[in-house]
């Protein structure tokens, strides 16, 4: 069985019959962003449009569109309505028109910056793309919906649609705001689709609220965002994105916004997240409050995106020296943030006169990480601990000498790399005070894991036995 399947069984339906509905279940949240089946395009706007820049503005009547294949693009095509100079001339002026950036208007308030791709002057129609976003202007909203696509499954709290219940609900909170978290009812039929033909789907549907029922802050809730992005992003090992956000308001109105974040295309990823069943506490829910709390901190909400391409970087499939180096990258900088300006163990001359494979080790002992190489896994010889090899590594691939390693097959060179994404993942997970089970993918060389508790809960565990 799969990853991503194994973390589906979590997410049992309960029951269809209406007697045997728990009292207090919720219905489930519904996402803004519809879609019938995976990687199906999604009409956003279909009217009038403008196209302009300082030097000519372009009136049509068309349609945009988010689509996902061969690439996820919001695109728009319209025929033009209202020209006023010759085909003659209206040809040389498109010509031109390629290579310029126009600002996209539609008459309920949509913007954002489209590119001009083609067009065919006998029938009229050009043709393009809209770039990073299409959006109405956000103001304080009631509730803000959000769309996710290409989330593994969730479980949870019991949740209704029509008559069937199922586990998929999280919550978060932080401060007044309120983050609601649900699978989408579909779940089941999406997941397999995914499975089958990759791609792209919406697989949960979610909602930021205040609890004093005063509009929530566009600023807030883009910050909120940015921290869900990451955090659900970090879970999945893999790229999962925010695509669909509605602001809605008491008198019935709604405000839409429409963006393109980097989202990976559908793939099983073991990674060391372990899955809902294996977190009774509702640890993950803790760890989504404390990724939001480290966003509203200047300096890391500068941080943590680097850090967490790096371990995306990591976790592709690209070659294994390449995923060496980003790895070794995120652990040099956490040392420094951790070690440097956020605890002030050692100072920055002190930092720079350590060696980096000191430096590694330093931070993963400050998080109580075991550095000792995991023998069963990793059959590389001479060195001292786990720093020191990933230091050693990426020294000789940066320098493309390989005395020491030369001789490493590729299983070899993998366990390595996933020696140092472990370290990653765990310092993380440490940075942002999680304190649940973890999938320990090096075990036995077995790449599905089994789920551990974090070593430093180990320390505490183990102290609060009491000898017999």
């Amino acid at each position: 069985m799969n990853v991503e399947s194994a973390r589906r069984r979590q997410a049992i339906r309960l029951s269809g019959i209406e007697e045997r509905i728990p009292a207090g279940v919720e219905d489930a949240l519904v996402s803004p962003l519809r879609m019938n089946f995976v990687n199906q395009a999604v009409n956003l706007y279909s009217g009038e449009f403008s196209l302009e820049d300082d030097q000519d503005m372009f009136h049509l009547n068309g349609q945009v569109t988010l689509k996902w294949y061969p690439e996820m693009k919001i695109e728009w095509v319209g025929t033009l309505t209202d020209l006023g100079i010759s085909a003659e001339k209206a040809g040389n002026l498109l010509v031109e028109s390629i290579f310029r950036t126009y600002r996209i208007q539609t008459p309920n308030g949509f913007h954002g910056e489209a590119f001009i791709n083609r067009f065919n002057t006998e029938r009229a129609e050009l043709a393009g793309t809209v770039k990073e976003s299409f959006s109405q202007p956000f103001r304080p909203a009631d509730r803000v919906h959000f769309s996710v696509v290409n989330f593994y499954g969730t479980a949870g709290e019991p949740i209704r649609y029509l008559n069937s219940i199922y586990r998929g609900r999280l919550r978060a909170r932080y401060g007044a705001y309120r983050i609601t978290f649900d699978q989408v009812h579909n779940y089941d039929e999406t997941y397999r689709s995914l499975d089958e033909l990759g791609g792209y789907g919406v697989t949960h549907a979610g909602l930021i609220e205040r609890t004093d029922r005063q509009p929530a802050d566009p600023k807030t809730v883009n910050e909120l965002i940015d921290a869900l992005n990451w955090v659900l992003s970090f879970n999945a090992g893999r790229r999962v994105g925010i695509c669909s956000i509605h602001g809605s308001y008491a008198n019935g109105g709604v405000i839409k916004q429409y963006r393109l974040p980097a989202v990976d295309s559908w793939k099983n990823e073991a990674n060391w997240c372990p899955g809902v069943e294996n977190d009774p506490g509702d640890k993950l829910s803790r760890l989504v409050e404390s990724v939001i709390e480290k966003f509203t901190i200047p300096h890391w909400q500068q941080t943590l995106p680097r850090l967490l391409q790096w371990y995306l970087s990591a976790k592709s499939e690209g070659f294994v020296e390449n995923r060496i180096v980003s790895v070794h990258a995120a652990l040099v900088k956490l040392a420094w943030k951790v070690l440097v300006e956020e605890e002030k163990i050692l100072s920055a001359q002190e930092f720079e006169r350590f060696p980096v494979d000191m430096q590694i080790r330093r931070l993963l002992q400050f998080c109580t990480i075991p550095t000792a190489i995991p023998r069963h896994t990793i059959r590389v010889g001479g060195y001292a601990d786990g720093p020191q090899l990933i230091a050693a590594y990426y020294k000789e691939t940066i320098h493309a000498n390989r005395r020491n390693l030369q001789t490493l097959n590729d299983w070899d060179k993998e366990a390595i790399l996933q020696l140092g994404i472990q370290y990653l993942e765990l310092v993380l997970l440490h940075l942002m005070g999680y304190t649940g089970q973890y999938m320990n993918l090096l075990v036995g060389g077995e790449r599905t894991g089994r789920p551990e508790t974090v070593p430093w809960m180990k320390r505490t565990e183990n102290s609060a036995v009491k000898p017999s």
